[in-house]
């Protein structure tokens, strides 16, 4: 067999199964993505609490970026809003499902209270939809 023809196999078998990453904090930076291969993502994450790990936060920020990535406040705050529902209380899974074209994405969000005081930046998640890698790379010498 092929590889082209290995590898589309291998896509079908990956697009029927759900990939989840959890990661379990008790503030907002426990972000969970899961995808099904077909342009929708499912950003899970747990609720924080409005003091740590009781009561109830009062906004989420969540946001993505196509192919820049977020690696600070200053990137994140230049990626597009996800608009989200009030935070549950603390402890409860969150989830928002989004569809996205093809392309390379990054995801994070920070959580505020009522004042507001604003949490630190969650783990940053990064996802290929669509995107096939190269099956080889060649280099061609050009000499003039």
């Amino acid at each position: 067999m092929n590889k082209l023809l290995i590898y589309h196999r291998l896509v079908y078998i990956l697009r029927s199964l759900s990939i989840i990453i959890l990661i379990v904090l008790l503030q907002s930076k426990s972000l969970l993505f899961a995808d099904d291969g077909v342009g929708t993502v499912q950003l899970t994450w747990t609720a924080p609490g409005d003091d740590g790990v009781e009561g109830v936060a009062t906004q989420y920020d969540l946001r993505y970026r196509a192919d820049d990535p977020i690696t600070e406040d200053s990137t994140f705050y230049l990626g597009i809003v996800i608009p989200t529902q009030a935070p549950d209380t603390a402890g409860a899974l969150e989830e928002y499902i989004i569809e996205l074209p093809a392309g390379v994405y990054f995801f994070a969000i920070k959580t505020a209270d009522e004042v507001p005081n604003w949490s630190e930046l969650s783990n940053i998640v990064m996802l290929n939809i669509g995107v096939l890698p190269p099956d080889s790379v060649y280099f061609i010498l050009l000499q003039l």
